[in-house]
């Protein structure tokens, strides 16, 4: 080279280095001082077909006083693949300072500015826009979290807020297959990307590069994404598709960490919510029984504040046996032996009183380590004084079972014996009370049983409840007991013996539970009874013998067909024909009794009009209350009533019915008024008849009495009134043989009523 820089010589491998068409060198200084020392620099040439060569030139000076004096000799080195490897160490310098700073601010900030972190990424490979897209599979759409963009580029971000992402399937195929989505220009996009070609257009991208980010559980979270608006299509790096990747990873990482820092915080917030706002005593304490922390309602259980509980340890406010059980459970929670306890503990007030409490803890685990405790105490003061009187309560009704004289038993519903009290298990033939319970009832009870025994289904019992359930509902609604049965019990030797019972039903929101079987041994009183008939028979008929011709001779000489008497002898006779008379109609209800009671009587039934029947019995009985200006007044009657038909015995009615009205005339005032009435029953196809007065009434606790045999609610009236005392107990069994019932009862303007019922069909 001259000094002008011109090229005098050069040899071939320049011009393969610097192309055909040499540019012109430049050199910094040519000037004749500066000759003497050798120079070396570099220098980046354009070639004549646009492209860049970067050179290391050397250049030194020739002898001036040789050939070529004054002329220079210039070295020229190809250096641009080691420029090119400088700026891949720079760039990714730069990627990993990006990244350092970009991970440091996800690390130290709570609050992200996404614009400023993307940007870093988004200047450090020169891109127009970065944006972070997350997926939601549920919606299968996907919305853009945060986007970079340069000065020059417009924002897409509301636009990308709901992406379809099922309508850019060769996009989404791609980042489910794990491959990058790198785009250097849109000719290289696939055919069948079509949708996705139409929406880089739509947006202005020219080169796009997108990673995909994967959750823990392999499942695809979303992509990150850098794109290009402005400038020549780009052919983008592993190095850059690495750096996305290790950033979307650490995006990943950070929103996985504030969701589980954030689902932290709710749990903390509602543990200290239910902490506090718990129905029961809640408190923390340590393996020694120290309390950590306490909650409002364990305060007010034991009546201190807080920051006394708070230094407080659990052994000051048990009893010293409680505390030490409490500490030998707290050391086997503490060695891993126990995780939970529940126990029903007495604590220690601060006004000292002491209250029940359920205490249950439970060990709180730190990985595998044993915390802390959790106690719940709950208050069960209330509950344990409840307890304790119902205990006694029961032990009260224990002994009054166990005491009763009756036998009781109860029988659920697959027809056994739940339970009897002692009395029962001695009548059934046994000394001890698990020998009778679970016995079925058919071994027990003769009376349930037909001869046929077979015949009798499994649903017996339950017919039996349900006749009792209705006779029950019919004796409350007519205000008098429960009828009392009687039947034959076996006792477990196989013989048998007499009883009264009473079966009530068990009955809740009208389902059958069981039944309470009360029975009596009447063993001894039927034996008196039959002795007592027998007696009356022989009596009746040994009195009954004399008694006709003593009756037929008072008789004549009362009428004085036998010839005069004198007055006194008249007087006589009289008194004495009115106490045969008397005696007769003794001794014919005696009979009537001892007919009733045996079982002799066969009723003759019949249809009767029920009209007919009343009217008899009123004009039977006018005779007795018109000396006493009586009125026998019957009420109306519907037109149904009227002409009901009744299949009764007509005969055994009528004795009833002029008994009951005999009765009302004789108790009744002069003058007074005596009624006789029917009411039609259509639940129970029955009629009700009633017979009132306007008496002096009965004592309450005689209305059931009256009907019992010889029974008079005042002895003298007797004498006054006449009667045996068995009218109204021949009245019962013959109401009884009808399959009625009767009962007394007290009028409220005075004056009594004794009514009746009767079916009104076969």
């Amino acid at each position: 080279m001259d000094a002008q820089g011109q090229i005098c010589q050069q040899n071939q491998t320049l011009s393969q280095i610097l192309g055909h068409q040499l540019p012109l060198l430049r050199f910094e200084n040519l000037e004749p001082e500066a000759v003497l020392r050798e120079q070396e620099w570099e220098q980046c040439y354009q070639r004549a077909d646009g492209s860049l060569v970067w050179v290391q030139l050397n250049l030194s000076s020739f002898p001036k006083q040789g050939e070529l004096g004054g002329c220079f000799l210039a070295i020229v080195q190809d250096i641009s693949d080691r420029k090119r490897a400088e700026l891949r160490l720079q760039q990714q310098l730069n990627f990993e300072t990006a990244l350092a700073r970009f991970s440091s601010s996800l690390t130290t900030n709570d609050a992200v500015d996404w614009n400023s972190l993307l940007g870093l990424i988004g200047r450090s490979i020169k891109g127009s826009r970065v944006y972070l897209n997350r997926f939601d599979w549920s919606s299968r759409t996907g919305c853009w979290m945060a986007e970079w963009v340069d000065e020059q580029t417009p924002s897409f971000f509301e636009q990308a807020q709901r992406i379809v992402i099922d309508d850019l399937p060769w996009w989404l195929e791609q980042l489910q297959r794990n491959q990058d989505v790198a785009i250097g220009h849109l000719e290289e996009l696939p055919p069948q990307a079509n949708a996705e070609r139409s929406l880089l257009r739509q947006t202005g991208e020219t080169s796009l590069l997108e990673v995909p980010i994967w959750s823990r559980q392999r499942e695809l979270w979303g992509c990150l994404g850098v794109s290009i608006l402005h400038g020549p299509p780009r052919d983008w790096s592993d190095e850059e598709a690495r750096l996305l990747r290790v950033v979307g990873e650490i995006i990943y990482n950070y929103c996985d960490r504030r969701r589980v820092e954030q689902a932290l915080r709710d749990s903390e917030e509602r543990f200290r919510v239910t902490f506090e706002q718990a129905a029961v005593g809640l408190a923390q304490l340590d393996f020694q029984g120290n309390f950590l922390r306490v909650n409002h309602r364990y305060c007010t259980l034991l009546g201190y504040e807080p920051e006394e509980l708070l230094q407080m340890n659990i052994g000051d406010i048990l009893g010293h046996d409680d505390w030490v059980e409490s500490l030998e459970r707290l050391q086997d929670m503490q060695l891993g032996k126990l995780e939970t306890y529940c126990k029903e503990k007495r604590q220690r007030r601060r006004d000292g009183s002491l209250r029940w409490a359920q205490v249950t803890g439970q060990v709180v685990f730190e990985g595998t380590k044993p915390k802390y405790i959790i106690c719940a105490a709950a208050d069960i003061h209330d509950r344990k004084q409840y307890q304790s009187a119902l205990e006694r309560l029961r032990h009260r009704y224990e002994l009054i079972l166990n005491a009763a004289g009756e036998g009781i038993c109860e029988i659920n519903l697959r027809q056994q014996i739940a339970f009897c009290n002692p009395t029962a298990a001695k009548m059934l033939g046994s000394d001890h009370v698990a020998q009778i319970i679970g016995l079925s009832i058919h071994e027990i009870i003769e009376p349930l049983l037909p001869e046929n025994r077979e015949s009798l289904g499994s649903s017996s019992w339950q017919e039996v409840w349900e006749s009792q359930v209705s006779e029950l509902q019919l004796s409350a609604a007519a205000g008098t007991p429960p009828s009392i049965h009687q039947g034959q019990f076996r006792r477990l030797d196989g013989g048998t013996f007499p009883v009264d019972y009473i079966c009530t039903p068990i009955v809740l929101n009208g389902q059958h539970l069981g039944a309470v079987l009360t029975f009596n041994d009447i063993s001894d009183r039927l034996a008196i009874e039959k002795l007592k008939n027998e007696f009356l028979s022989m009596v009746s008929h040994e009195l009954r013998t004399p008694l006709t011709p003593m009756q037929v001779a008072l008789g004549l000489l009362d009428s004085g067909k036998l010839g005069p008497l004198s007055e006194k002898a008249q007087h006589l006779v009289s008194i004495a024909l009115s106490n045969t008379n008397r005696l007769r109609r003794l001794i014919d209800d005696l009979l009537d009794f001892q007919r009733l009671e045996s079982g002799r009587v066969q009723l003759n039934c019949q249809q009767h009009r029920l009209l007919d029947l009343l009217q008899q019995s009123l004009e039977t009985m006018r005779a007795m209350a018109d000396p006493d200006q009586i009125c026998l007044e019957l009420a109306p009657l519907s037109e149904t009533l009227e002409e009901l038909q009744l299949w009764v015995d007509g005969d055994l009615l009528i004795q009833v019915l002029t008994n009951l009205l005999s009765n009302a005339i004789k108790f009744s005032p002069v003058g007074g008024v005596v009624t006789l009435a029917v009411e039609a029953w259509p639940k129970s196809e029955e009629i009700c008849i009633r017979v009132g007065d306007r008496g002096r009434g009965i004592p309450v606790n005689c209305l059931e009495l009256i009907f019992d045999p010889f029974h008079q609610v005042d002895a003298s009236d007797s004498r006054q009134k006449g009667g045996t005392g068995l009218g109204l107990t021949i009245c019962r069994r013959i109401v009884e043989q009808h399959q009625g019932h009767i009962w007394a009862e007290n009028r409220p303007d005075g004056g009594t009523q004794i009514s009746l019922t009767l079916p009104w069909q076969r």
